[in-house]
This record gives structure tokens, sequence and C-alpha cells, in this order.
């Protein structure tokens, strides 16, 4: 996240909520940089045509120097940030084989 220069956002995760394997929630909080970020995650995994769907949803609250950033522009970020997770996610499934 654009935060001031060389200021790290330092995060914290817990889980929250988990019905292996088909659910779970993940809260992450952090701070750095004049900001404050809390982000509420949560998604559900189903078959789908021999694959695995998933269905995810994000609630991200900002307050700081980046809170008044325009939604479109929280919306990119959240949605780059998710796609960098599930590649690194499906890299590490493909690295130990069915990830079971």
């Amino acid at each position: 996240m654009p935060l001031k220069r060389g200021a790290p956002l330092l995060l914290e995760c817990e889980k929250s909520e988990e019905r292996r394997p088909e659910h779970g929630r993940l809260r992450v909080r952090g701070k750095g940089g004049g900001t404050v970020v809390t982000i509420d995650g949560t998604f559900d995994l189903s078959e789908s045509n021999g694959g695995t769907e998933m269905k995810w949803q994000t609630d991200v609250d900002l307050t700081g120097v980046v809170g008044p950033m325009r939604p479109r522009v929280l919306q990119l970020l959240v949605r780059t940030q998710m796609k960098n997770l599930l590649g690194a996610l499906e890299r590490e499934v493909a690295r130990t084989g069915s990830g079971s």
C-alpha cells in the first residue's frame, strides 16, 4: 500500500473461524506510516468441474493518511493484493502436490 516512504506496514493475522476444508475467516490488523488498517475476510470453497471454486468477501477499514483515498483506488489495491495472495497459494499447492 502507498504509505509514507520507508514506513513499513506491520500486520497481524488471526484466524477467527474455520470449517475445514470449505470455509474460513481471517482478520488482519496493522499499523504503519500514519495508517491503521483492519481487514476482515471470509472465503468459501466448493467443487466445480473437477476443480475448486473460491468465493471471497473482504471488508477493509483504513484510517490515517490513506483513509481519504477514493473507493476505486482502495478496491484496486485490495484486488491486487488478493490476486498476489491467491497466486502464491496456487503455486504452493502445485509445489506440494494436492495440498492434502
